[in-house]
């Protein structure tokens, strides 16, 4: 009672640079507040998963851009993309953000995932790569018992492993996997004689085979060769992976004691997709600042060097356009949409109920020929 009395004898203006004061204390708190939640989730679960987060410009909400933070030349093109956008902090962490890009080849999207997001672009591939002594009995025309028992090493929790354990379930092949953690495990493994082989789903050229193969007598095996030398083996490969495509590796940055200077590999694209909730604009910006910047990253990034930008727009056939790349690549004149009845009209002479006036017909997405 006393302090009501008091504060109705303060001057007016007193009593406005006080309502003022508290009114900046308040938003000063609430900002805290929000800053604090948002720099508290760079949490590193499992040091395998790197995300950054978007400045707000493009969206009102968070949107992250997330890969494997332990292969090289992807954590390259994320220094890259923090260079073209306004990525103001990395964040660490295994759950997978509400609010994402995510970045992963083809074959290691699950048809669930697919089923809960939209694709946003393809940038570049991924190559299976088995690093083998140069002696090893490994050869890419002998049965597949010559694998029995082998050790073969990869990255745990990662695309590579996965990848890895479908080829050899698949193909009936008697390997033992042995998971590492780092790049440093895979040397010291290997060093001590404790494994066969090395497999890395990665793009090319790679640091870490070019190091690795200055420091050991080394080949590349030649997985196309392997597939396609029999029938059934060729059969089993696609039907599980039919995302696959013949890809060459250019030998000339590794010393692999291999007379020639490429080899026929086999790959996935690697596919950017994103969440319906991912803002329309941010993915239009996004895309547009790819395609924007594409020269850029060809004469930069060696790794983009055999990949042609219009393959960028290339949707798996399983997935569908997010809004947002729907909307760049028809503005842009390189999608269109068909009535679907009128394509099934086209594919059989037969169909006589062509009523292109109904209100209920489903349209597709499909490419536009540009010669490419």
């Amino acid at each position: 009672m006393y302090f009501t009395s008091k504060f109705s004898e303060w001057p007016v203006d007193q009593i406005f640079i006080l309502v003022t004061l508290l009114s900046i204390f308040i938003i000063a708190v609430k900002y805290f507040i929000v800053s604090s939640t948002i720099e508290n989730f760079q949490v590193d679960y499992d040091n395998t998963s790197s995300y950054i987060l978007t400045e707000s410009s493009y969206s009102t909400e968070s949107v992250f851009l997330s890969s494997d933070k332990r292969d090289a030349n992807d954590n390259r093109l994320l220094v890259f993309f923090r260079s073209i956008f306004p990525f103001k902090h990395e964040i660490n962490g295994k759950d997978r953000v509400r609010k994402a890009i995510e970045y992963y080849p083809e074959c290691a999207i699950s048809s669930l995932m697919k089923k809960r997001n939209l694709f946003v672009s393809l940038l570049g591939y991924q190559t299976l790569t088995l690093i083998v002594p140069r002696d090893s009995p490994l050869y890419e025309d002998i049965s597949i018992d010559t694998w029995k028992g082998k050790r073969i090493c990869t990255f745990a929790n990662s695309t590579a492993s996965l990848t890895l354990r479908t080829i050899v379930t698949r193909l009936g092949m008697n390997v033992i996997i042995i998971e590492v953690s780092s790049y440093a495990d895979m040397y010291s493994i290997w060093k001590k004689g404790d494994i066969d082989g090395i497999f890395l789903l990665c793009s090319h050229p790679n640091l870490f085979v070019e190091k690795f193969s200055f420091q050991f007598e080394v080949r590349i095996f030649n997985f196309y060769k392997y597939f396609t030398s029999d029938s059934y083996r060729k059969n089993l490969i696609t039907f599980y992976f039919p995302s696959m495509f013949r890809t060459t590796i250019q030998m000339y940055n590794y010393r692999t004691f291999m007379i020639g200077k490429t080899l026929p590999s086999c790959s996935f694209y690697m596919v950017l997709f994103a969440s319906a909730r991912v803002s329309d604009d941010f993915v239009f910006t996004f895309i547009s600042s790819l395609h924007k910047n594409f020269f850029y990253m060809k004469t930069h990034f060696p790794t983009l060097s055999s990949f042609s930008e219009s393959t960028m727009q290339i949707c798996p056939v399983d997935m569908e356009f997010h809004s947002g790349a729907k909307r760049y690549y028809t503005d842009k004149d390189v999608i269109t949409e068909t009535p679907i009845n009128l394509s099934q009209y086209k594919m059989s002479y037969s169909r006589t109920d062509t009523n292109d006036d109904d209100d209920d017909r489903e349209e597709v997405l499909t490419l536009i020929t540009r010669g490419y």
